[in-house]
């Protein structure tokens, strides 16, 4: 290994030394090898550190710190990154053997700051972002295409990623150097939902983004794996594209079409809610709904739902 790797693999955890043994032995099993390891203990008690020295091996560092949630464990382990790439993976998710090798062959092109892969969820027979593809995700925001490698249209892909967002930050790469230059991860953010997001958002909206449609990565669904709550997420996901939208943090071409975004998660987060028979919630957000023509019918069929329960309150009051 060189004295600066060309990878800095970037790993928080939690009291998940079982589920942590299984991504080293991942790691360890790599074909590229020019990488350093950095394991940062968010506060667990378990036996992490005694799975990271049973390695015994000086390209893995551990570090401890007190509780402070996954977004800051992850930005602390960032910080102390020394490679040319920083290549960020969860402590329950699996890398193939020639995922770090395929990274290394797209970023040789010094002109790429992000890059993303495709992924298999565990229990899910098909990989998500292939499926989004088949049904036109990329189509006319490619730049290139060469062999398994799209090279996007920055200011297009950002656009479609207020649509949908399909990284995952285990397949996630990002240039250490542009990493810093965009302000790396944002310690300010509280949400716990999505907030993985705000970084790829932001990366994606900056720099040129590659996506490798190798599908090199397994994504853990473990029971402690927050990802899980759909409205969580969408809460999640709407207060990051809020706080994009007030800091400024990407183009003000986009600020428009965030705002559309914005109020189309409050409609889905209502409606959401009504399903779930919280229906104050789903009402409380509705209100933050602006009126816009293209959502229009929807937000009215929600209204006259709401109001029908109203009603009928009223009558079994």
């Amino acid at each position: 290994m060189t004295i600066k790797p060309f990878f800095s693999v970037v790993i928080p955890t939690y009291n998940r030394a079982d589920k942590l043994r299984n991504t080293l032995a991942a790691i360890l099993n790599q074909k590229f090898s020019d990488f350093e390891v950095i394991v940062m203990d968010d506060g667990g008690e378990d036996e992490t550190d005694e799975v990271i020295n049973s390695l015994n091996d000086k390209r893995f560092t551990y570090f401890k710190k007190k509780n402070s949630g996954p977004l800051l464990t992850r930005a602390e382990a960032a910080e102390k990154a020394k490679g040319d790439w920083i290549a960020f993976c969860d402590s329950d998710d699996i890398w193939r053997d020639d995922y770090l090798q395929s990274l290394y062959e797209i970023a040789k092109n010094k002109t790429i700051d992000n890059i993303f892969s495709d992924y298999l969820v565990e229990g899910e027979q098909c990989s998500r972002i292939s499926k989004l593809n088949s049904d036109g995700f990329f189509q006319e925001i490619i730049k290139q295409e060469m062999n398994d490698l799209y090279i996007l249209k920055t200011n297009d892909f950002f656009l479609r990623l207020l649509e949908v967002q399909p990284i995952m930050i285990s397949a996630f790469a990002i240039k250490r150097d542009f990493y810093e230059a965009i302000g790396g991860i944002d310690k300010s953010i509280e949400v716990i939902g999505s907030e993985d997001s705000d970084l790829t958002l932001r990366a994606s909206a900056l720099g040129i983004t590659a996506y490798s449609k190798k599908c090199s990565v397994k994504l853990g669904r473990g029971n402690d794996n927050v990802s899980d709550d759909y409205i969580r997420n969408l809460e999640g996901g709407t207060e990051i594209l809020t706080k994009i939208l007030s800091k400024g943090d990407v183009p003000e071409i986009h600020f428009k079409s965030i705002q559309s975004a914005i109020d189309r998660q409050f409609l889905e987060i209502a409606e959401q809610y009504y399903w779930n028979r919280n229906f104050s919630s789903s009402v409380k957000n509705l209100k933050k709904t602006k009126l816009s023509f293209e959502r229009l019918g929807r937000k009215f069929k929600l209204l006259g739902k709401l109001f029908f329960r109203f009603l009928q309150s009223k009558r079994h009051a």
